[in-house]
């Protein structure tokens, strides 16, 4: 695993042999983690360097600092290796992907108030230099590692855990709090689909045993993780997807035929199932052609019967009224993020007020379960919010 540190695809192939041979990857940890990936009571500690904008000095640095005494808290941290090439992109790559959550502060906090603790330690380090020692140099001066942190954090709730995924994701590549698929075993278990990295290794095996070959129909569950479109010369569009389950991804075409009525649920950080055929091309490189996508059904919503399964019918006649005063309103990119993250068939209309007006918010539809409508009137009052 550290011979492919800048190497995602490979790692995270060795990260799920791993996890079959019972071996987990911890995830980075401030007083934990070593420079490269260490061994950690039967485990792998997941390494430093790894994490994107980290540099080796400074993770030496680290590594050196924290063998006088361990770090007790960010600000005494960012206070200690605030002579060490210090950046905010570096702190905010350790942050994301839960570097400091070890010390008692949430990842929400953390990226509230990282830049302004920075900015107060570099200035303390300014006026020191010159000499001049007020209030602030006192409390965070680098020499004072043992003292008791007296900075106060905001005090906000930490992120879902889908957003922590996707900060991990963002950071290091990969998740350590868990994986987007978790919401939706109970459906997985049902359709049981193809798993990628089995796809990938047998195809590749190239003998008349394979159980996976070319034009073969495979049924592959996971979260889109690219997207890329293409108009073609009569207007019409077709798409290339990266689809990814727990240990491996491939590449899913989408032609203009499927792509009409597929486009709702095409979408980055969507969680779907996708049929289709697959295409092995001559240098072994695996893809699949798209017969037909759906949105995968998370455990809560899921529904089992004595037949084995039976997922809850989606009424495409629903409609989600929002009503704002205008179309410029702040507050309107949070609905579309949650469309995002509660993918559904359920169209979104915004009434302007001021107007009178209805707007279609055109490519986005969602799931308007209790606790997405719940969100949604605490934000825009409960009467500005209709499902009808």
């Amino acid at each position: 695993m550290t011979s492919v540190l800048s190497d995602t695809l490979k790692l995270r192939e060795y990260i799920s042999d791993a996890g079959k041979q019972g071996v987990s990857v911890l995830a980075p940890d401030i007083n934990m983690s070593g420079l490269d990936f260490t061994v950690d009571n039967g485990n792998i500690r997941y390494g430093l360097l790894a994490i994107k904008n980290v540099g080796r000095a400074f993770v030496n640095a680290v590594i050196v600092e924290r063998q006088k005494s361990p770090f007790k808290s960010f600000d005494e941290f960012v206070s200690r290796m605030a002579k060490a090439d210090l950046n905010k992109r570096t702190l905010e790559s350790f942050i994301k992907c839960g570097v400091f959550d070890s010390l008692g502060v949430s990842r929400n906090s953390l990226l509230r108030c990282y830049e302004n603790i920075v900015d107060s330690v570099m200035e303390s380090e300014r006026n020191n230099l010159e000499g001049q020692m007020d209030l602030l140099s006192l409390m965070l001066s680098s020499n004072t590692s043992t003292r008791n942190t007296t900075y106060t954090y905001p005090d906000v709730p930490e992120f879902s855990l889908k957003e922590l995924l996707l900060l991990e994701r963002e950071s290091a590549g990969m998740y350590f709090s868990g994986h987007p698929l978790d919401d939706y075993t109970s459906h997985i278990d049902t359709v049981k689909p193809d798993v990628i990295s089995d796809i990938i290794l047998d195809s590749q095996n190239g003998d008349d045993a394979s159980k996976y070959k070319a034009k073969r129909n495979v049924k592959i569950a996971g979260v889109i993780k690219a997207v890329k479109t293409k108009t073609l010369k009569n207007g019409e569009t077709m798409a290339f997807l990266q689809l990814e389950d727990r240990f491996a991804e491939l590449e899913v075409i989408v032609f203009a035929k499927q792509y009409r009525n597929a486009s709702r649920f095409i979408a980055v950080d969507n969680v779907v199932l996708i049929e289709g055929t697959l295409s092995i091309e001559d240098n072994d490189e695996v893809k699949v052609l798209l017969s037909d996508i759906k949105r995968l059904i998370a455990n809560d919503e899921y529904v089992s019967s004595k037949d084995k399964s039976e997922v809850k019918k989606e009424n495409e006649s629903l409609t989600l009224y929002i009503k704002v005063d205008k179309l410029d309103d702040k507050r309107i990119p949070t609905i579309t993020r949650m469309a995002m993250l509660n993918p559904g068939k359920c169209r979104i209309v915004m009434f302007e007020a001021s107007t009178r007006r209805y707007s279609l918010l055109k490519d986005s539809f969602i799931n308007p379960t209790d606790k997405v409508l719940d969100r949604l009137r605490s934000s825009f009052g409960e009467d500005s919010v209709v499902l009808k």
